[in-house]
C-alpha cells in the first residue's frame, strides 16, 4: 500500500525487517518491497536482480507479478 500510494519513505523500512527475518518467504517478500521502490524510481535493472533473487529464495506468484509490472514499467512488454 504505501508503494502504490507513493509513500516510499514508509515502505523502506518494512521492507527492510522483512529482510532480515528468517523465513525464506518473508526476506523475498521484503526484497518484493524493496523492488517495487526500485521500480517507482525508475531503477529497473536493480529491481529485475533483486525480483529474480526474491523468486529463488520463494517461488510465489506475488513476486511473479511484480516482476510483470517492472517489465511494463520498463517498456519490455514482449517480456
Amino acid at each position: 500500500m504505501f508503494v502504490a500510494s507513493g509513500d516510499l519513505e514508509s515502505a523502506d523500512p518494512l521492507a527492510d525487517e522483512l529482510m532480515s527475518a528468517l523465513p525464506s518467504h518473508s526476506r523475498a517478500y521484503g526484497m518484493m518491497i524493496e523492488a517495487a521502490i526500485l521500480r517507482e524510481s525508475g531503477k529497473y535493472v536493480e529491481a529485475f536482480d533483486i525480483l529474480r533473487s526474491a523468486l529463488d529464495l520463494a517461488d510465489l506468484w506475488r513476486i511473479r507479478l511484480e516482476l510483470g509490472r517492472t517489465y511494463l514499467a520498463a517498456g519490455y512488454f514482449p517480456e
